[in-house]
């Protein structure tokens, strides 16, 4: 049995200039899951968090909570 994601990434990445914070991130969490981000200084784990956030906006790529894709605009009822 396929459980529901809760979040799900597709592509996700960020570039600052030329640093890429992440890169190419395809993430899935099923509703009830439970994880933990870890990584040395500079990793991007605080950038991916942001961008789950919708306080910061990636550089390309897709985000999904509940299955609904999230968009860090004023067609996002749920971000006003």
């Amino acid at each position: 049995m396929l459980k529901e994601l809760a979040i799900e990434t597709r592509g996700l990445t960020k570039q600052f200039d030329r640093n890429i914070a992440v890169n190419d991130l395809y993430l899935q969490v099923a509703t009830g899951e439970v994880y933990g981000v870890i990584g040395p200084n500079g990793a991007g784990k605080t950038t991916l968090l942001r961008m789950l956030a919708t306080a910061e906006e990636p550089t390309t790529g897709e985000i999904y909570i509940s299955g609904e894709r999230l968009l860090r605009d004023h067609t996002n009822p749920t971000l006003d």
